[in-house]
C-alpha cells in the first residue's frame, strides 16, 4: 500500500523515506507529492494509501483545514500527523481531520514503522469496498459512423437489465455527445462538464445527484446540451469523477470522441477495456492501426485493446483474416449488422432492447459483457419460454 509523505521540512521527509526504505517498503511505495493536486491524482489512481503529514513545531497547523477535505472524499485514505508539540487542542483538531495517529515530529523510527505497520490491515478490511473500483469499458471509433455510442450505450443497458449490474454510461464526447438520446432516457439536467469544475466540492454526494436514472440500475453522466470545448476541465478532476463513478457502480462504460484529446487519453489510460470500433473499410483498419499505435505510445497497454468489428456481416471490401494481419492485434470481438432495427432506433431514440429485443447484434452484445466481465450469460425467456413458462439461455436467437 502507497505511503504518501508531507510536509514542509526536507530533512524530516529525507529522513522518514530512509526509514521506509530500511524498513522493507520498496521504493515505488513510498511518494512524496509536491502539492495537494499530485497527491490527489495519485489517490485517483490507488485510493488505499497512507498519508504522512508532518506539522513540524506545529506553529502552523493550516494543513488540517485541507486534510479534513481529503479524508472526507478518501475515505480509504489513513492518516499518520506528526506534531513536536501534542497538546489537547492538537490532538483534538487532528482527529476531527480524520487522523488515525499523532507521533512526534520527527518520529521515532520504530514507532513509526509499527504504526504504518498496524494501520495497513485496517485499511485493507475497512475501506475495501471504499477502494474497489469497478472495471471500466471504454468505446472509441476509429472513423466517424462506425456505430461506436450506438454499441456502448446498448451493452450499459444489457448489463443493468439483464445482467443485473449497477452501471453508469459516462459521455465524454463534449461537443457532440448523444450517449441520452440513445438511451432513450429523456434529456440530463447535468453534465460532466459541470461536474468536473467543481473542485474541492466534488464528492460521491455531488456525483449522485449529477447522475441521470435512466433506470434503477443505469445512471447516464451526460455531456453538456449545448457544444462546449473542455476548458477548466483537467486530467486530475476528470480521473476523480470517474474514480468515484467506479467506486458507486458496478461497471462503467466511457463513449468517447473519434479524436483524442488531452481528456480522452487520460480516460483511455485508466480504462480496463478499450473497444476500437471499425467496419470492414479500408479508412476504418488504416485510422484503427494509427489509434492503436498512438494509445500504445501513451501508455495505455495492447492488451487492454480489443478490435471490435461491427456490422461484420456487411458487405465490405476487407476481408476479418485481412484485418487481422493489418492490426497489431487480431480482432477481438464481432457484432452483427441489423440495419433495419439499427436506424429505427436512431430514428425513434429507443434503446434495441425496448424496438427490436431479437436482435443480432444484442446476441453479440451479451456475449461482449460476458467475456470481458467472465460472467455467465444472462437467462432471458424466448417465445416458447415464455408460453411454457421455461428460461432459455440468451445464446440462442
Amino acid at each position: 500500500m502507497p505511503v504518501h509523505l508531507m510536509g514542509n521540512n526536507l530533512l524530516h521527509l529525507n529522513l522518514i523515506q530512509s526509514t521506509l526504505l530500511a524498513a522493507g517498503w520498496s521504493s515505488d511505495d513510498v511518494r512524496t507529492p509536491a502539492d495537494l493536486p499530485a497527491l490527489e491524482t495519485a489517490l485517483a489512481a490507488q485510493p488505499q494509501a497512507t498519508l504522512v503529514l508532518d506539522l513540524g513545531s506545529g506553529e502552523d497547523t493550516s494543513a488540517l483545514s485541507w486534510l479534513t477535505e481529503i479524508t472526507r472524499r478518501w475515505p480509504a485514505l489513513q492518516v499518520v500527523l506528526l506534531c513536536a508539540q501534542r497538546d489537547e487542542a492538537l490532538l483534538m483538531q487532528a482527529m476531527r481531520s480524520g487522523a488515525r495517529e499523532v507521533l512526534d515530529s520527527p518520529p521515532e523510527p520504530t514507532e513509526l514503522t509499527q504504526t504504518l505497520q498496524r494501520l495497513a490491515p485496517q485499511s485493507d478490511q475497512a475501506h475495501a469496498a471504499a477502494g474497489r473500483l469497478a472495471p471500466m469499458l471504454a468505446f472509441i471509433a476509429s472513423k466517424g459512423g462506425n456505430g461506436s455510442t450506438q454499441l456502448a450505450s446498448n451493452l450499459a443497458w444489457l448489463l443493468a437489465l439483464e445482467f443485473q449490474r449497477d452501471t453508469a454510461l459516462v459521455d465524454l464526447d463534449l461537443p457532440y455527445g448523444d450517449a441520452s438520446f440513445y438511451l432513450g432516457g429523456g434529456q440530463a439536467r447535468h453534465s460532466i462538464d459541470h461536474l468536473a469544475r467543481q473542485g474541492p466540492r466534488l464528492d460521491s454526494q455531488l456525483l449522485r445527484s449529477s447522475l441521470h436514472p435512466v433506470h434503477e440500475r443505469l445512471h447516464l453522466l451526460a455531456a453538456p446540451a449545448t457544444p462546449v470545448l473542455p476548458r477548466g476541465i483537467t486530467p486530475a478532476s476528470l480521473t476523480r469523477v470517474l474514480t468515484l463513478a467506479r467506486q458507486q457502480h458496478e461497471v462503467v462504460i466511457l463513449d468517447l470522441p473519434r479524436q483524442p484529446d488531452e481528456l480522452t487519453l487520460q480516460a483511455l489510460q485508466l480504462a480496463d477495456t478499450v473497444f476500437i470500433v471499425m467496419r470492414r473499410r479500408v479508412p476504418d483498419v488504416r485510422n484503427a492501426q494509427r489509434l492503436m499505435q498512438l494509445l500504445q505510445d501513451q501508455g495505455v497497454p495492447l492488451a487492454h485493446m480489443r478490435p471490435l468489428l461491427n456490422r461484420f456481416d456487411e458487405t465490405g471490401p476487407l476481408e476479418a483474416a485481412a484485418i487481422d494481419k493489418a492490426l497489431p492485434r487480431p480482432i477481438a470481438h464481432r457484432v452483427a449488422n441489423d440495419p433495419t432495427a439499427l436506424q429505427a432506433c436512431v430514428h425513434l431514440g429507443l434503446p434495441l432492447h425496448e424496438h427490436a429485443p431479437g436482435s443480432p447484434v444484442l446476441r453479440d452484445l451479451r456475449q461482449i459483457g460476458s467475456q470481458c466481465l467472465a460472467l455467465p450469460l444472462p437467462h432471458r425467456r424466448g417465445w416458447l419460454g415464455r408460453w411454457l413458462g421455461k428460461s432459455v439461455a440468451s445464446s440462442q436467437p
